[in-house]
């Protein structure tokens, strides 16, 4: 799941949305937070004093912030969830740390099946230093309020639906107000990546700018919601690398699975299966060369019987003249070394 606008807005509201770098209230300077209550610890950028950010580079770094706290909320809880209650999980999370999160009373009676004991855990998390703070205890009531809201609508589990990608373009420059099929396309492969919900309606506007910003966050990309040459080519490896990994992944669970079954090392296991691949290749290109040589031969043939026997004598001759070098060199090397 991914946090919802509304969702993203009060997060924005509880944290504050600053341009320019700020110091920690404790120490005065480090650790230093920029935009929606970010710092270095949550990864790129680093913030370092003085620093400024443009709105919509905040807006960026939120979602690469977001996503972090959202993976932790799905592993942690393992019943199905409504949006509203992702989102206040997503909030807490955000403010108090995913391990933290995945530790906490909230989870272990949600996950028991006690959505009002879980609800009523926000309110545990209101202290500072030990002191309860009036402005903790303002967002923790607000974040079991929207856990509350509809929580009786908690959606059940269903089948994933297929991955929807699209051919990657490289030759061309988009940016807000391109239209058009390829913009589609962009938009179907970003949503792939998890850099949606997105629209998939051939025009480039603010919400597919801000997605591709993102992107180019989180790949060391210059930030500035352009999907050019280096951006759209970053795209397709993405996209290529997320086809390959559950091939990747399926081949290890084959090695651990015959490497506890079998009672041989990984290393072992893994050699088995290059080698049966490698066979496996090696017959495919025996294959191709007979067919090569069928051909070959019914062309040869066409151009009469005694040319084909006369080429077949020279290759005969070259075969022999080579095979007697070899034997004569090998000898040779022998006997300089009785």
């Amino acid at each position: 799941m991914k946090t919802s606008l509304a969702g993203r807005q009060a997060i924005a509201r509880h944290e504050g949305n600053k341009l320019k770098a700020y110091p920690d209230p404790a120490t005065g300077g480090e650790p230093f937070t920029i935009g929606v209550g970010h710092t270095s610890a949550a990864g790129p950028p680093k913030v370092t004093k003085g620093m400024t950010i443009t709105a919509a580079e905040s807006d960026a770094i939120l979602t690469r912030d977001l996503a972090t706290f959202e993976r932790a909320v799905e592993k942690a809880v393992k019943v199905p969830v409504t949006q509203a209650q992702f989102d206040a999980m997503v909030s807490l999370a955000f403010n108090i740390g995913g391990g933290a999160f995945a530790k906490s009373t909230l989870v272990k009676k949600l996950n028991a099946g006690d959505v009002t004991g879980a609800a009523n855990a926000f309110l545990s998390w209101n202290k500072a230093a030990g002191k309860v703070m009036k402005g903790l205890t303002t967002r923790r009531e607000a974040e079991r309020k929207l856990f509350m809201s509809n929580s009786a609508q908690a959606p059940q589990p269903t089948a994933a639906k297929p991955v929807e990608t699209a051919p990657v373009r490289t030759d061309s420059i988009l940016s807000r107000g391109s239209r058009g099929p390829i913009v589609s396309d962009l938009q179907r492969n970003l949503n792939t990546l998890g850099y949606g919900p997105l629209k998939v309606d051939e025009h480039f506007g603010g919400e597919t700018e801000k997605a591709v910003m993102s992107f180019q966050l989180d790949n060391g990309l210059k930030v500035d919601g352009i999907a050019g040459g280096r951006t759209s080519t970053a795209i397709g490896k993405a996209i290529k690398d997320r086809e390959t990994a559950p091939k990747i992944a399926a081949a290890k669970d084959v090695v651990d699975d015959a490497a506890s079954k079998g009672g041989i090392s990984k290393t072992e296991v893994a050699a088995g299966v290059v080698a049966v691949s490698g066979a496996a290749k090696a017959a495919d290109e025996i294959k191709t060369a007979v067919d090569s040589a069928r051909g070959l031969t019914e062309t040869l043939w066409s151009l009469g019987p005694w040319i084909l026997v006369g080429l077949l004598t020279v290759a005969a001759g070259i075969y022999i003249y080579h095979d007697r070098r070899r034997k004569r060199i090998a000898a040779d090397a022998a006997k300089e070394m009785m």
